[in-house]
């Protein structure tokens, strides 16, 4: 869903957006159609690099549950997100709740939701945090049923 929105940012032209790929090890050779098997090397960089203006790193998340789990965020997206933010790039966190008959989406400043997820991630020991679709609400800059974020958060940023 959101790489059909970015395709439309591209084609109107209000942003570059770049699908970054997460680092694989080859496990076989390539066969005839191409395809091998591989295995994740390292961690990866967040999903999206988005250029409208100004430069957004953006971590797509989510769930099928009535809540996003705090703990599906990794730690080093989470300081992928803060470095990008020390540099001046916006952090946006894209969390899709798919719940079945439903398709919500809220997109969230990292300098909004950092502090929570930060106060969760230092507590020992760790409790169960998440947050359902009304919760992250509050703290969104954007909600909807599609993933149109780029405008509101280019606003609120």
């Amino acid at each position: 869903m959101l790489d059909v929105q970015h395709q439309a940012y591209r084609l109107r032209g209000e942003a570059y957006v770049c699908r970054l790929p997460a680092p694989i090890r080859p496990l076989t050779s390539p066969g005839p159609d191409g395809s091998f098997r591989a295995a994740w090397s390292a961690a990866g960089p967040p999903d999206y690099l988005v250029i409208a203006g100004r430069t957004l790193l953006v971590e797509a998340k989510q769930t099928k549950e009535a809540r996003w789990k705090f703990g599906l965020l990794k730690p080093y997206q989470a300081d992928q997100l803060t470095a990008a933010a020390e540099h001046g790039a916006i952090g946006v966190l894209v969390v899709r709740y798919m719940q079945p008959g439903t398709r919500r989406t809220c997109a969230l400043l990292w300098r909004d939701l950092e502090p929570v997820w930060r106060a969760w991630y230092d507590e020992k020991p760790k409790a169960r945090a998440s947050l359902n679709y009304e919760e992250a609400a509050l703290l969104a800059c954007w909600t909807g049923a599609g993933v149109d974020y780029l405008g509101s958060v280019l606003g609120a940023a």
